[in-house]
């Protein structure tokens, strides 16, 4: 009896993609990312408790409504429930980012008040309210372009089904899957050819040994003399050579668990793992200490762990998802310290460098600031007149055009961000902060503009997340949720940082997915009768 027999065609209402290594004998004990119901509606209480309490002026109606409206997607739009195996992919991500921006933001604001950040004013009550409904907008139109495409993928998944039942076909990994996930891993004279041009891209960025050195040890006397705008050959070389190299050690790194041997991979896997994330930071620290290059390569490294061709040790995911938390502890601090005066030294041998940078870190405003609260888009829109008069595309359009070398100098003072940084500063020539995506759509087209943007990024979302189902390979699933994570920052971010990453960090993913895309590897439609993907293959799996 097949796992489709087993689990009976109920299970295929909501069915995902199972991992190969699952069993197939049975349906999966059901995990707390199956009880999405439970736990929204467990959070619009809490939400509803915090407003209760809190003080009266930061009681913000919309926060209910939000809280509200997510548990709702949650009980009718069954395609936008969490995918319960593999739980790090596209989709949870793009869930995850918008529970913060729906629940967890507005928690904060009923609990803490808007806090300012580097504002030089919050907005009004009234702007606050409408940026978490502008969101909720945002969300609902997300969900439904996603769900809409799910319904249709699911019926082709149906007729897919009864084929294989007639032809008495099993849901289970084929015996081929890890010698064809070998054919997709990368040969070792990629992966150095790789490491060449990631190399030379150091060399055309810090041109010495000894300017790389003083770039870890005194950053901020180092990033004053790099231009943010590539305006030299040399400094736009490295910008798009550099990512080769943090790219080569991924390379590696899924080489070795796709070919390893599966005594290798059970004793070595968590040793092998723990030495390459450091080893990846250090690469992508040198793109001007930016924060984003570095979390967001880790992350996709723990999807691969957690959804790889391979079952592999729990201590492996316990060390990865160990460094990555690690990690992530450290940003706040991490950003204190470039922007400080202190170098390396100091702070590993002085106590007080340690406190001083500790102390301005408030981890509440962090968090505000750095999640993309309400207060941030209130002010945004607010200050920037509600739209009045519409851009029709002229803010988004700069946005995604403002970071392309030459091409982009044109719009880059009609971008979101430049408008937002004005707004802040009063001052053209700074631009440290990112005006929301979100923002953006309604300065050019109002809630028409909100809607139809995240129903695009809804369809979007759903690619995206076949493509990661259908993955042959550790580096294929590494790539699609890569670009995932990054897509999804549109969610509370800018088109400008979207299209900065597509621009100068994606060229590594782009040769590689269009090498083997040549030599005939490149994820396909399954042909009638065959599992679609050697990653992910149907094993009774079912989101519930």
């Amino acid at each position: 009896m097949t796992a489709m027999d087993t689990c009976g065609p109920s299970a295929l209402t909501h069915s995902s993609a199972a991992l190969p290594w699952s069993k197939t004998s049975g349906c999966w004990r059901r995990s707390w990312l199956a009880r999405s119901r439970t736990w929204s509606f467990l959070a619009f209480l809490a939400v509803a408790a915090a407003f209760v309490f809190a003080r009266a002026e930061n009681r913000y109606p919309a926060a209910l409504v939000s809280a509200l409206i997510f548990f709702q997607v949650q009980c009718f739009l069954p395609g936008c429930r969490p995918v319960e195996r593999p739980p790090l992919c596209p989709w949870n991500w793009a869930l995850f980012v918008f529970f913060l921006q729906l629940v967890l933001l507005p928690l904060s604001l009923l609990v803490f008040g808007p806090l300012p950040g580097v504002l030089p004013a919050l907005p009004s009550a009234f702007a606050i309210n409408l940026a978490i409904l502008i969101n909720v907008a945002a969300f609902v139109a997300f969900s439904g372009a996603y769900h809409f495409f799910w319904r249709r993928s699911q019926a082709v998944r149906e007729r897919d089904r009864l084929r294989r039942a007639t032809a008495g076909q099993p849901y289970h990994l084929s015996p081929q899957a890890k010698t064809l996930a070998e054919r997709a891993s990368p040969t070792l004279a990629y992966i150095g050819m790789n490491a060449a041009i990631g190399l030379a891209g150091l060399v055309f960025t810090f041109g010495n040994f000894a300017a790389l050195r003083q770039y870890f040890s005194n950053p901020s006397r180092y990033l004053d003399r790099l231009p943010t705008v590539p305006a030299k050959f040399s400094v736009a070389a490295g910008l798009f050579l550099r990512p080769f190299l943090g790219f080569a050690l991924i390379l590696l790194w899924c080489r070795w668990l796709d070919r390893a041997s599966d005594r290798r991979v059970k004793v070595w896997s968590g040793i092998v793992t723990l030495f390459a994330i450091p080893a990846v930071c250090l690469c992508d620290a040198t793109f001007r200490y930016n924060r984003g290059a570095m979390v967001v390569p880790l992350v996709a490294m723990v999807a691969v762990i957690l959804s790889g061709v391979r079952r592999f040790p729990r201590r492996t995911l316990a060390f990865s998802s160990a460094a990555l938390l690690l990690v992530l502890s450290l940003m706040p601090f991490y950003g204190e310290f470039r922007s400080s005066d202190f170098t390396l030294r100091q702070l590993a041998t002085d106590p007080r460098a340690r406190e001083f940078l500790a102390g301005k870190i408030d981890l509440a405003e962090v968090f505000q600031v750095y999640a993309g609260a309400p207060q941030f888009l209130g002010f945004f829109l607010e200050q920037g007149g509600w739209g009045t008069r519409p851009g029709w595309g002229q803010v988004v359009l700069s946005s995604v055009l403002s970071p392309v070398p030459i091409l982009g100098k044109p719009f880059r003072q009609s971008s979101g961000t430049a408008i937002y940084n004005r707004l802040i500063y009063g001052d053209s020539n700074v631009a440290d902060q990112i005006a929301p995506f979100v923002g953006e759509l309604f300065l050019d087209f109002h809630w028409a503009g909100v809607l139809a943007g995240f129903c695009l990024l809804g369809w979007a979302a759903h690619k995206l997340q076949s493509a990661f189902e259908n993955a042959r390979s550790s580096i294929e699933i590494f790539i699609w949720q890569y670009f995932a994570i990054w897509t999804f920052f549109l969610i509370f971010g800018s088109a400008s940082v979207v299209s900065q990453v597509f621009v100068y960090f994606g060229w590594p993913l782009y040769c590689y997915l269009f090498m083997f895309r040549t030599q005939g590897l490149a994820p396909c439609k399954p042909a009638p009768g065959r599992a679609s993907g050697l990653a992910f293959k149907m094993a009774g799996e079912v989101r519930r």
